[in-house]
């Protein structure tokens, strides 16, 4: 049996055996329901609950449990992972995932996202786009800090460390558009000007990733986390 603490923007893995995917946006649980399944697929439930203060998690019953970019959004991070500690089996294990800040020499995506936005005006719509890179300011502190909520959650052999990887899309319309997925999104495309502003911009500051394919490749950085339930 495997939980899955958020579903990421709809990309749930299809895994063999039982999954229990918990999230608090019906939105992320309607894209991870409209995934295509293979035919020997996980059955996989979905539940609509905020993972601080689960109430429908079962008690000591799966193997593992992964959070993919969503400790960042949470109020008290520690009272979710301590809410899957308590679903966990002895020994099962807990892996999480969250962004490294978005700097000009890190997670560049959002960083320029955040950049054009007030290339345009729109300042007040930073603070929303840079969320998600909000775990720490510097990647020792955000390493720090997962492997303290994993201490303090109850998890032993905590672990974490600093892994990089790329934000692949295959043109700059589809990088340009991400900035449509964000709360501001439909504000930012409803405005013609503004989004075209925007959009110029934005590109103009990707150029630098574009492929000769066209393909947009960025650098990204996430801090990966890893605990294990106690055997007692």
């Amino acid at each position: 049996m495997i939980d899955r603490l958020t579903t990421d923007d709809g990309a749930l893995r299809r895994t063999q055996g039982k999954v229990t995917a918990l999230d608090n946006s019906p939105g992320m649980l309607n894209r991870a329901r409209s995934k295509p399944a293979d035919a020997d697929a996980a059955t996989i439930s979905y539940v609509e609950e905020d993972a601080c203060a689960s109430t429908t998690l079962p008690s000591r019953e799966f193997h593992r449990a992964y959070c993919q970019q969503g400790l960042q959004f949470m109020p008290d991070p520690a009272a979710a992972m301590r809410a899957v500690l308590a679903s966990l089996q002895p020994g099962g294990h807990f892996t999480a995932a969250v962004w490294a800040p978005a700097s000009a020499e890190s997670n560049q995506t959002i960083y320029h996202l955040c950049e054009a936005l007030r290339d345009v005006g729109k300042d007040d719509w930073v603070d929303v786009a840079d969320k998600p890179m909000s775990w720490s300011t510097t990647d020792a502190a955000g390493v720090s800090k997962l492997e303290d909520c994993l201490v303090d959650a109850g998890f032993i052999n905590p672990d974490a460390h600093v892994e990089d990887g790329e934000f692949r899309f295959k043109d700059m319309t589809t990088a340009v558009d991400i900035a449509k997925v964000g709360p501001f999104g439909e504000a930012l495309a409803a405005d013609e000007a503004l989004w075209n502003a925007f959009r110029e911009n934005y590109a103009a500051r990707l150029a630098r990733f574009e492929r000769p394919d066209g393909a947009v490749i960025v650098p990204a950085r996430s801090f990966i986390a890893h605990g294990v339930a106690p055997w007692n």
